[in-house]
């Protein structure tokens, strides 16, 4: 086999491997959200402080004819690999709920926890599926779910989808993985 064919072989598998990340907790991501009347910039970060452990952090400026509802959230995570491409993940955090309409205004500070599973079905899609438990006065309390997925094309970049059941929020956007850990 001549070397012109070896190296075209090669090179048409580094899409493969360039892509091939496994899971990461070291990202920032930025996304466009649409729920319940209301649409706007949704962002979160995300930072791995140890093998099991990250902190995380978002935000959620979503208005409205009027209406203005700002979200921020802090929690500390812990992540379980059942294999390389497969995580059981849970948080425990704040949440901080400011919502403006017209003269009104009103903020709550309440509990927020995560559950879930992470997997890379294929070096390039990655899924997920979480439940949310959140008390506070200005979102529904009690339970809710989230599902999404991402295509990563580079071990960096990926976009991606999700959508929260209970308040239908519909996520599309993109994340920037700042320190690739494999």
């Amino acid at each position: 086999m001549s070397k012109k064919y070896i190296v075209t072989a090669l090179m048409a598998g580094l899409p493969l491997t360039a892509a091939a990340q496994g899971l990461s907790y070291n990202y920032v991501d930025v996304r466009y959200g649409d729920a319940d009347n209301l649409d706007g910039i949704v962002g979160e970060i995300s930072g791995q402080i140890s093998d099991e452990f990250f902190l995380r952090g978002g935000v959620s400026l979503l208005s409205d004819s009027g209406v203005d509802a700002d979200i921020f959230t802090g929690e500390l995570g812990m992540r379980h690999a059942i294999d390389r491409d497969v995580d059981l993940l849970g948080t425990i955090g704040v949440q901080h709920v400011e919502v403006e309409a017209g003269n009104t205004s009103r903020d709550d500070t309440g509990l927020l926890a995560t559950g879930g599973v992470r997997t890379m079905l294929t070096p390039e899609v990655e899924l997920e599926g979480t439940l949310i438990y959140e008390d506070n006065d200005l979102i529904e309390d009690g339970l809710d779910a989230r599902f999404g997925g991402l295509y990563h094309f580079t071990p960096r970049l990926a976009l991606g989808a999700n959508y929260r059941i209970d308040n239908e929020l519909l996520t599309l956007g993109a994340r920037y993985d700042f320190a690739v850990m494999r």
